[in-house]
């Protein structure tokens, strides 16, 4: 028994696939940019804090309470 499908049907249904499979790397793609970013900015931000004193947390505390 052989099935045969509509050539609009196997190329309406290869279009969807490779659309979804396409957004799905690009979404990927997007968080490992995101997480890559993050990290930079979180070393940039270690480095800053390297180049400063030490606070007191008593300081940071009477700072966020304000």
């Amino acid at each position: 028994m052989q099935v045969t499908i509509p050539d609009e049907a196997l190329r309406a249904a290869l279009k969807s696939t490779l659309t979804e499979m396409l957004q799905q790397r690009d979404a990927a793609i997007m968080d490992v940019l995101a997480e890559l970013l993050e990290e930079a900015a979180l070393g940039s931000a270690m480095r800053e804090g390297d180049q400063h004193d030490l606070v007191p947390a008593t300081d940071v505390w009477q700072a966020l309470q304000s």
